[in-house]
């Protein structure tokens, strides 16, 4: 969608009365502002696979046909104040790939600990002000091409404005990827663009671009939209979505389905 549709499509969103619920933006890999309340809880569980998936610190023109399935992927938020949020991320991977000494193999992927801060509620003129920062951890196997076994540090703003109907955000920020050697830790800039349009009571639209940039010889250099519908069930929220590469190291095209439920202690 060129700018100008998009620029119509929002215009017409503000005209509607209906509200956007302070939920996460799962399945999107970019992070909203709003935080969970106090003793609240969101569990997610979901199911994605990526086509022609590529491993970390490899060129495009290098990258062997590859697979990826998380199955299953979990996430767990956890409210610590209602400004102040902890995220654990994990998944299972499953991977298909045309390399000497890989091709199909199965087990522990990443785990991932963020925490998210909001400092600053929007007023009438300015956004939401928010800070996400955290590590994946050097759980995954590199021997069998599951993941790189070493720390990644991220830090990002998080700039977010609502509507009546529509949620926006966008993610900026800072990644210390540590490489398959010492001397290959490379230092990157990430990013995410997404907007939440609630067209009825019953029905999330989400979007993103999501990716990372600046990275030495684009060993690590993605970017990729993605789009999904949102059906809230009372506390469970259900979604299918679509992802698709935008740069020679993103995956052709990706699928993913799940589930998330929000608690209140």
């Amino acid at each position: 969608m060129n700018s100008c549709r998009f620029a119509a499509v929002a215009s017409l969103a503000l005209l509607l009365p209906l509200q956007v619920r302070g939920e996460s933006f799962r399945p999107l890999s970019t992070q909203g502002t709003r935080t969970l309340k106090a003793l609240e809880m969101e569990l997610d569980l979901a199911v994605e696979y990526r086509d022609h998936a590529t491993f970390p610190y490899t060129k495009a023109s290098e990258q062997p046909e590859r697979t990826e399935l998380e199955a299953p992927r979990l996430g767990l938020n956890l409210g610590l104040a209602d400004n102040a949020e902890l995220q654990f991320d994990y998944t299972y991977l499953f991977i298909d790939e045309a390399e000497p000494g890989v091709g199909d193999e199965a087990g522990s992927g990443d785990a991932r600990f963020f925490t998210k801060w909001r400092f600053f509620e929007q007023t009438k003129w300015l956004p939401d002000l928010a800070i996400h920062m955290g590590a994946k951890l050097p759980n995954a196997d590199d021997k069998i091409q599951l993941g790189t076994d070493q720390a990644d540090a991220f830090f990002s703003l998080l700039i977010g404005r609502r509507f009546a109907h529509l949620e926006t955000a966008i993610n900026l920020g800072l990644g210390i990827l540590g490489g398959l050697r010492p001397s290959t830790q490379d230092d990157v800039v990430t990013y995410g663009i997404a907007v939440i349009y609630r067209p009825w009571e019953k029905l999330d639209l989400a979007a993103e671009i999501h990716g990372v940039d600046n990275s030495s010889d684009d060993l690590n250099k993605e970017s990729s939209f993605r789009g999904a519908i949102r059906y809230p069930l009372g506390p469970v929220r259900l979604y299918l979505g679509g992802q698709a590469g935008l740069a020679s190291r993103s995956p052709n095209f990706g699928v993913i389905g799940g589930l998330t439920w929000t608690h209140s202690f």
